[in-house]
């Protein structure tokens, strides 16, 4: 038996995609628990870069295993991909960003694996702008022909705000999903960066003032 630990993509639609020392997507047995599971804060987690962490288990390739939280998940290879995927993502990502928001987090959602992009990435963060609480959606590179995004001369990248309430969550997972879709891979290619705040800086601060 050979364990190793994985990164483990965005559930979506049945699947899921892991990372060790390569890439191998998935079909989950009790696809609902695992799902239930990501974003919640209760996964282990590995830093790849300063206080930004993704979700890890043990995958056990031979067995057809994932070990999250003490759970093992039944793996089979997913060698045919049938399902709503992009609706799915959008639907994952809004759900993982209100559960970081409640923890004090931003989410990135960028290309799966163990090191994180400053090229391609759509990034949400839950803001106080003038004693407001706002939600801010940034992506890079700008979406181009888009019916989510607003036109943009910047092709660069891209930042929406809008008033944080529960009308406006369900737009974080349209905006991302509309984004990933402009970078060429699938719904199941990307994994959700979740950025700690250096809270010592923040008690800092606050003290000074």
């Amino acid at each position: 038996m050979t364990s190793t630990t994985a990164v483990i993509g965005l559930p979506v639609a049945g699947v899921v995609q892991l990372w060790t020392d390569e890439s191998s997507i998935w079909r989950v047995a009790e696809f609902d628990a695992l799902a239930e599971l990501v974003g919640t804060g209760q996964i282990e987690r590995t830093e790849v870069a300063p206080r930004r962490f993704r979700e890890v288990g043990v995958l056990d390739d031979a067995a057809g295993t994932l070990t999250v939280d003490g759970t093992v998940f039944a793996l089979e290879p997913a060698d045919a991909f049938d399902g709503d995927f992009w609706d799915a993502l959008n639907r994952t990502v809004t759900a993982t960003a209100a559960d970081a928001f409640g923890r004090g987090e931003m989410i990135v959602i960028e290309r799966g694996g163990w090191t994180a992009s400053d090229s391609e990435y759509c990034l949400a963060a839950a803001l106080v702008n003038d004693g407001r609480p706002i939600v801010l959606i940034e992506t890079a590179p700008a979406p181009s022909d888009d019916d989510y995004w607003p036109p943009s001369d910047d092709a660069t990248g891209q930042t929406v705000t809008a008033p944080l309430s529960e009308e406006s969550l369900p737009g974080i997972g349209a905006l991302t999903m509309s984004a990933v879709n402009g970078w060429g891979v699938a719904p199941w290619d990307v994994v959700a960066t979740y950025v700690v705040p250096d809270r010592d800086s923040a008690e800092n601060g606050a003290d000074d003032e």
